[in-house]
């Protein structure tokens, strides 16, 4: 599949050629991916809905910026439509208030991911800190066909609040494409480690980490396992990533 384009409020690595600047970029890249997610941990998930759309609103209205994504969005014009990203847990709105303002800023609809599709484990993606646990998160299913009415003939972004490991963005773009719906673009607050290579004693340690576990793990499990893998070992980036986006999150293994 060919890569599809990401916009992040971080600075752009494309052009940059010059090492010192490369690793001063991504210093400050990483920096602005560590602020954001402290910020949305520090919102919590307040059992009152108000309270927490509010502060989740407040969150997105705290670091968007609308000229991070003018270039990302220059070329598309028209039939746009911004697919919030589904909440496993249906707690987390704030892809729903980012992709409010793309649009407000740039036109196009919004639909809420989490009207559409579901993932059975309804435990939020976030609690799953490492990579075993997120490679084995469960494919989105469909709740309500009606998004294909929404969707086809389109010209469809996904919207997503902070990429780690991209997995969920991947499972709702192969979801499309199965049903004939390209993705086009794909925007977040932020994305870990600006799309750079990992370290290959990190992948060597996941890799017996997951052989040691693949012998008594379900079918499914093992499919999202060494589809994780593969994309760790080729050491490239998932068919939906830009210059701004890496596959994996290097701090935390278990």
């Amino acid at each position: 599949m060919t890569p599809i384009s990401t916009g992040t409020i971080q600075a752009s690595l494309d052009d940059v050629t010059d090492p010192v600047l490369l690793e001063k970029l991504e210093k400050e890249n990483q920096g602005k991916f560590d602020e954001v997610r402290e910020a949305k941990g520090s919102l919590g998930s307040p059992d009152d809905v108000g309270a927490r759309n509010h502060g989740q609103k407040a969150f997105v209205d705290q670091f968007y910026k609308k000229a991070a994504y003018e270039a990302i969005m220059k070329d598309l014009r028209g039939d746009v439509v911004f697919l919030a990203m589904p909440s496993s847990s249906e707690r987390n709105r704030i892809p729903v208030y980012l992709a409010q303002r793309l649009k407000e800023d740039f036109g196009g609809i919004v639909v809420n991911g989490s009207a559409h599709f579901y993932r059975a484990n309804r435990e939020e993606s976030k609690k799953n800190t490492t990579y075993l646990a997120k490679m084995a998160m469960q494919d989105f299913e469909v709740s309500d066909p009606s998004w294909k009415d929404q969707l086809k003939g389109k010209r469809v972004v996904l919207v997503d609040d902070i990429i780690t490991t991209g997995d969920s963005l991947d499972s709702i773009a192969q979801k499309l494409k199965s049903e004939g719906v390209e993705v086009e673009k794909v925007v977040s607050l932020v994305a870990h480690n600006s799309g750079r290579g990992i370290h290959q004693d990190t992948v060597e340690k996941l890799m017996k980490q997951i052989n040691s576990k693949l012998a008594d793990q379900p079918v499914q499990k093992i499919r999202f396992l060494t589809r994780g893998l593969e994309n760790l070992t080729s050491n490239k980036k998932p068919s939906w990533a830009g210059s701004s986006v890496h596959t994996v999150k290097v701090a935390t293994l278990s």
